[in-house]
């Protein structure tokens, strides 16, 4: 990134018990190995890290770098319970319904779901103070 002060880091991926608050799993992120751009690095992170947990029916938490509709439905296929996670609004997997219309300042402060098994969508939208 232009604006970071340093261009120079590590990158961790780790997966942690909620409960316990231990590491079960950690990947170092050595950057870039082709010249080619990396595609789906965030749910190939995930499907690495949680390799070893696969059919224990665990529930899945990620952060929105990770969530997308096909890791969701490859994670419900490996036999884990649930999987929650947020999106970007920029998604092409988020539904046109489920974004704000800016134009109605109502909706500006609204939330919304909808269901189409097994995918539950909740959106809520504030206002930008």
């Amino acid at each position: 990134m232009k604006t970071k002060p340093g261009r120079y880091g590590m990158k961790v991926w780790a997966m942690a018990d909620v409960q316990s608050h231990y590491c079960s799993n950690v990947q170092v992120y050595l950057g870039k190995q082709t010249l080619v751009p990396e595609k789906g690095q965030g749910p190939q992170v995930v499907h690495d890290l949680t390799a070893h947990i696969r059919g224990s029916g665990r529930n899945i938490t990620v952060d929105n770098f990770f969530t997308d509709l096909k890791l969701t439905t490859d994670l419900l296929n490996d036999k884990f319970t649930l999987v929650v996670g947020t999106m970007r609004r920029n998604k092409r997997e988020v539904p046109p319904s489920m974004l704000p219309d800016k134009t109605d300042r109502k909706s500006l402060q609204s939330s919304d779901l909808q269901t189409t098994q097994p995918w539950t969508c909740t959106c809520q939208s504030a206002e930008r103070r």
